[in-house]
């Protein structure tokens, strides 16, 4: 009976060391990585900042292209008010503009900034322009007690997709992957994407907390 279970355990060790294995480290695909976000709000704006390092020309093609780094500020309007407003984020001695274009597919008013160097301290400030009236905001880093990191987030999505990762790497493919750290309603989320060369996209939503994937799809 011992020496069954010795067998049974060496089994399971094998398919273990096997799993761990063809599980591949993400990170070395990243070709967008927006891990750091602020978040803020007043009684007229929600405002969050995003920062990210991806590459350009932004192409889902299935490979990695030289990278450079950006801001990307979200704001929602409370009072239906804002006419050609622009912000002006500045942190450790570094400022950036840029002026707010309304996104039809979700509602708010985005602003993508190219910049030499992303936002490390735990609070930034913005200053919010509109119709000759400024408001400024202090923003502090978004974290939770016990979230994870987007490197854990990757590790998720590698274990979830390991056979169909291995599929799109076969026959010499390639693969780029896209994350997107994601705050709603006080929660913390990683949008992270495989892309192969053809195009297919694998795409799993994971909980920041907890570390699962919760929803998936590819098209």
């Amino acid at each position: 009976m011992k020496k069954l279970i010795a067998i049974f355990v060496m089994f399971l060790l094998t398919l273990f060391a096997s799993s761990c294995k063809n599980q591949l480290n993400l990170e070395m695909y990243l070709s967008q990585n927006r891990s750091v976000a602020y978040v803020n709000q007043s009684s007229d704006y929600l405002l969050t900042v995003y920062g990210e390092e991806r590459e350009d020309p932004f192409l889902s093609d299935g490979f990695v292209g030289s990278q450079k780094k950006f801001i990307t500020v979200r704001l929602e309007d409370y009072k239906k008010s804002l006419d050609e407003a622009s912000v002006t984020i500045s942190y450790s001695g570094t400022t950036v503009e840029g002026k707010f274009e309304y996104s039809p597919l979700n509602g708010k008013f985005v602003t993508e900034i190219e910049t030499d160097k992303l936002p490390t301290d735990k609070e930034i400030t913005a200053v919010i322009k509109n119709a000759g009236e400024e408001t400024t905001l202090t923003l502090s880093g978004f974290t939770l007690d016990g979230a994870i990191d987007y490197k854990e987030a990757l590790s998720s999505v590698s274990k979830t997709a390991v056979k169909e990762i291995n599929k799109m790497l076969e026959g010499g493919g390639s693969i780029e992957v896209r994350l997107r750290k994601i705050v709603q309603s006080n929660r913390l989320y990683y949008y992270v994407s495989i892309i192969d060369k053809a195009g297919k996209t694998l795409a799993y939503l994971v909980d920041g907390e907890k570390g699962k994937v919760i929803a998936s799809k590819t098209f």
